[in-house]
């Protein structure tokens, strides 16, 4: 059974029912995200009033990667850490990649970690970057 404010809800003129997605035709801000009004994103005012409120400091992640879609079946609340690794940014492309460009496997030893930025590099990689790097060194301070 409906409530009253979800049955509002679903015959408001601002979101577009497609196959799955809720796409909200009301204002998008800049980022890609639906806005509400001033202060309220629109897939957390859906979600909130068909699921419930949300916990504070939790993101949520559109599990369908449309921006635009407010059905509360496709949200689901999340750390802003979880919702950064789950998305499509080149740092979270990076996180979760398993092999350097050379091919070589970045897990135990050969990951090297960042301490201040968590940057993930190849240790192998890195130590033939050095390696060449002091060589071409070497050759230049020897001519002179």
């Amino acid at each position: 059974m409906l409530t009253p404010a979800q049955a509002q809800l679903l015959d408001d003129p601002r979101i577009h029912f497609t196959s799955g997605c809720w796409l909200w035709v009301g204002y998008v801000r800049p980022d890609g995200y639906p806005q509400l009004n001033r202060n309220t994103r629109a897939h957390r005012w859906v979600y909130e009033m068909w699921k419930g409120s949300i916990s504070t400091g939790a993101q949520l992640d559109h599990l369908c990667r449309v921006p635009k879609c407010v059905n509360p079946s496709h949200l689901e609340p999340v750390t802003k850490d979880e919702n950064n690794r789950r998305g499509n940014s080149p740092s979270a492309q990076r996180g979760r990649q398993t092999h350097c460009i050379r091919g070589h496997a970045l897990e135990g030893r050969n990951l090297y970690v960042h301490p201040r930025t968590a940057y993930r590099t190849c240790r192998r990689c890195k130590c033939d970057k050095q390696l060449m790097y002091d060589r071409i060194k070497k050759e230049q301070t020897d001519g002179y």
